[in-house]
């Protein structure tokens, strides 16, 4: 879209705090093109996007939300486990391929999406931990060693994250029990703090009007 629709709907809030909210997304009722796009503004700073999606940025081409994309477990003793997360975005939105990543920190994992319409494996990953150590993170790599990063699929608005221990269990229960499965910005790289820092890890979302997505308008 062109610079003439990066201002907010004449009469409407301008901004949230320091952000400035560009029509077709606007603050309230009214201000904004769709119920999708509509932004409310609380303590006069906080932006949420359908009432459910923290805003940290918003632009004609693109929105950056924090959180909500994350599957967290903590194993106890009792022998292998598994959890699952099942993520939906309304129609307008879609995880940017080009702009996000899948993570898993974590001691002997192996995280995966899947596809909950086709019910098919689309992305994963191993992370796995050094037997005299057992540390999930060592530095802020995030190369297979307490943590494992790979793509996503193509513009996805729905998708299942699911984290399953493997035979090196009691290994990985005794050292760092918790573990954890994102998808979050391509530059992200706080893997020491994953988990720590739900719900603010940034996720980049794509968004369109209709069946036009916003590069095409």
């Amino acid at each position: 879209m062109g610079g003439t629709a990066s201002m907010a709907k004449l009469d409407c809030q301008q901004k949230c705090g320091h952000m400035t909210i560009p029509y077709p997304f606007g603050i309230g009722q009214g201000c904004c093109m769709e119920k999708e796009f509509e932004v409310t503004c609380t303590n006069g700073s906080w932006a949420w996007l359908v009432g459910e999606l923290f805003v940290l940025d918003l632009s004609l081409d693109y929105i950056r939300v924090g959180g909500g994309s994350m599957a967290i477990d903590c194993f106890n003793d009792s022998g292998t486990n598994s959890i699952g997360l099942n993520y939906k975005l309304n129609l307008r939105f879609s995880f940017s391929h080009t702009q996000n990543k899948f993570v898993a920190v974590g001691c002997d994992i192996f995280a995966y999406i899947i596809d909950p319409k086709s019910a098919n494996y689309t992305s994963g990953c191993v992370s796995l931990c050094h037997n005299d150590t057992a540390r999930p993170i060592l530095g802020l790599s995030c190369s297979g060693v307490g943590c494992c990063q790979t793509t996503i699929p193509n513009d996805i608005s729905s998708f299942d994250l699911q984290i399953i221990s493997m035979n090196t269990f009691n290994h990985s229960w005794s050292s760092h029990p918790c573990t954890a499965a994102f998808v979050a910005q391509k530059d992200f790289s706080s893997y020491r703090r994953g988990i720590e820092m739900y719900p603010f890890i940034p996720t980049v979302l794509s968004w369109s009007i209709g069946n036009v997505s916003c590069d095409e308008a």
